[in-house]
């Protein structure tokens, strides 16, 4: 199939219990996204509401939303892959706001999986009370700069 499959209810609202409510095709047939809806809104409960997928099928990238927003209480809200599977990103949200209590909200990740760059977010603004707001590493994963918010 080529081109985007879309699935509503009986309101007319892109909804759908047992799969993706929206597939968008490659040229080549393969899956390229997947959307869940729920009334219209991105939304889903038990994994991702939006993955996108490389032309080999492979992920690409996975956010999970409830009710239109970003929103994950157990583990990343959005996850970046490089092509061969490895992490590129993974952001921490609630609400919608990029924010975790307990550690970096953001990381980035050299393609060898050292940390490249991590960001500390409180209710979306970057700030950290105990440390660098942001730290930027070397591949060898030792740090090469440190940003303080105020």
């Amino acid at each position: 199939m080529v081109g985007t499959k879309r699935y509503y209810n009986e309101k007319h609202e892109l909804h759908r219990d047992d799969g993706p409510s929206v597939i968008d095709y490659y040229e080549n047939g393969s899956v390229h996204t997947e959307s869940y809806y729920v009334g219209s809104k991105l939304h889903r409960n038990n994994g991702p509401a939006y993955i996108e997928y490389f032309k080999d099928g492979s992920v690409k990238n996975e956010a999970y939303y409830v009710n239109d927003q970003q929103h994950r209480e157990d583990g990343p809200a959005e996850m970046w892959y490089y092509k061969d599977g490895t992490i590129k990103s993974e952001s921490y949200y609630i609400n919608d706001h990029i924010h975790r209590a307990d550690g970096p909200a953001e990381t980035w990740y050299y393609k060898n999986g050292k940390v490249k760059k991590e960001f500390y977010y409180n209710n979306g603004r970057i700030y950290r009370e105990d440390g660098p707001a942001i730290i930027d590493y070397n591949k060898s994963g030792s740090e090469k700069n440190k940003h303080y918010s105020q």
